[in-house]
This record gives structure tokens, sequence and C-alpha cells, in this order.
């Protein structure tokens, strides 16, 4: 039992010295920066992609229910946001060609940053080429555009369903399992996506279970964290009094920094459990 407490101690000033090194709080706070102005880009291409198959109040709803968890109940909190998103979603709808690129462009910059501090926490000796970023970052906003597509179809059909189709029918019954799973299941989603950041954003990948390992752990702080800010926020009145109709915005950046800082943090553990096992090269991707 002392030799197991002291190799735990070990990897603890270890990773401890591990996370001052590759200074995550500032990769944290430069990730935060480019995502200040992905934000909007990534917002209109979502709600542009979405729109096509379902109604923007779909999808302004959908959107509105992942934020919420993130902000305090302020006054006027909701207006905010709800008028917001739908000024974002007409800019959309009027998107040409040029400017999904360019806002494609810059919706991928964030991810390109979570890419290059992933290399720097994972000592990446030979990172990938300036095209083969952009190109990993563009099938990363893809997926996200087609998993808030496929939900913002499901909050749709849902209601169509249940009032339609008489109670009993398979696929209500389907309709309302997918419902309540969908709930109980945000940790997992939230397992995965750091799991297939940790797996497949990097420029190599390292030992897939130090890769589980190092994903459970920060969804058990970002889940942790969650709650935690939410009842901050609720409580801190001095933003609101500093930065007025601003304090929305201020909270969902500060909440984005403490979620990076908890996003690398579970990156150092999966990468310290790989150099401990002796799987310091990884596998180029």
């Amino acid at each position: 039992m002392p030799s197991r407490f002291r190799e735990v101690q070990a990897f603890a000033r270890k990773l401890g010295a591990n996370c001052m090194a590759h200074d995550i709080a500032s990769l944290a706070a430069q990730i935060a920066f480019y995502a200040m102005f992905s934000l909007l880009p990534l917002i209109i291409l979502v709600m542009y992609g979405a729109s096509l198959v379902v109604p923007h109040r779909v999808i302004v709803e959908l959107l509105l229910g992942a934020l919420r968890p993130y902000y305090p109940d302020l006054q006027n909190a909701t207006q905010m946001l709800e008028n917001s998103l739908n000024k974002l979603s007409n800019i959309g709808a009027r998107a040409g060609l040029v400017s999904f690129l360019s806002l494609a462009w810059s919706a991928t910059s964030a991810l390109i940053a979570v890419q290059q501090a992933l290399d720097r926490i994972f000592e990446v000796t030979a990172p990938r080429s300036f095209l083969a970023r952009r190109a990993i970052a563009a099938l990363f906003l893809v997926a996200l555009v087609l998993l808030t597509v496929m939900s913002a179809l499901a909050m749709a059909l849902y209601p169509w369903v249940v009032h339609h189709i008489p109670a009993g029918n398979w696929l209500v019954t389907a309709f309302t399992r997918f419902s309540g799973v969908t709930r109980m299941l945000y940790p997992l989603s939230l397992f995965i996506t750091c799991l297939i950041v940790y797996r497949y954003l990097p420029s190599k990948r390292i030992n897939l279970n130090c890769t589980i390992l190092g994903a459970l752990a920060a969804t058990v702080l970002l889940d942790l964290a969650r709650l935690l800010f939410v009842v901050y926020a609720a409580h801190a009145a001095t933003y609101h009094v500093v930065y007025g109709g601003l304090t929305v915005v201020i909270l969902l950046i500060f909440w984005m920094y403490i979620a990076l800082i908890i996003l690398l943090f579970g990156a150092e553990i999966a990468g310290l459990l790989a150099q401990m096992g002796g799987d310091e090269g990884g596998v180029p991707t």
C-alpha cells in the first residue's frame, strides 16, 4: 500500500510538472481567444446547415437548450441569446458560396488551435502540414453540423409523432425512449467527444487505453465544473453590475476558458500515462 501511494504521489507530481511545463492555462487562453472569433461563424454554419431540413425556430431552441446549462438566470439573458440566435439564423440563410467558405475557414480556427495545443502536450516532433490540419478541422466541423441537424430533426419530429400517431405505436415508443436516453447520456456524449478529440485531433495517436483514461478524467471534471460554474455564475452579481448586457457573453467566454483547461488537463493525463507505459512515440496520423 505505501508503494502504491508513492506511485500515485509521483504521478501527481509529474502531472503537475507537465502542466506547468506545457503551460496549459496559457494554451487554453489562446484557444479561447480563437474560439471567440470562431463561435459566431460556427453557429451561423450550424444554423445554415440545419435550416436546410428543419425550421430555424427548432434550431434556435436546440442551441438555447445547449447553452442554457452554462449561463445564469440573469435578467433578459435568455431573451438576449434568443434574439442574437435569430439574427444569426437570418445571416446564415443569406450566405452565398464565398461567404460559406469564409465562415467555414473562420470556424475551423479554434479546432486548429486545439490541434496545436494537443501536439505540444503529446510532444509531437513531426506535426501535420498546414493543409492536413485544415482538412481534419473541416471534418470535425462537418461532423458537428451533421450532429446538430440530426438532433434538430429529432426535436422537430417528436411533437408531430406524439400528436398524430396513436399511443402504443412502436414509433411513438421509440421516440419517447430516445428522448429519455438522450437526457441520460449527456456524460457519455461528453466522454465520446473527449475521446475523439484526444484520439484524432493530435498529429499522433497514443495508446487507446491511456486515451480512454484521459477522456474519462476530463468527462468527470467537466461535468463537475459545469455544475459548480452554474452555481457560481448564478451568485456572481458583480458581473451584471460591471458588464451589463455583456454579462452572458463574458460568462460564456469564462466557462469556455475553464472547460478548455480541463480538456487539456485530460490530455496531460493521457500523455503521461502513455509516457509511463513506454508509448512515447505514438502512431503518426
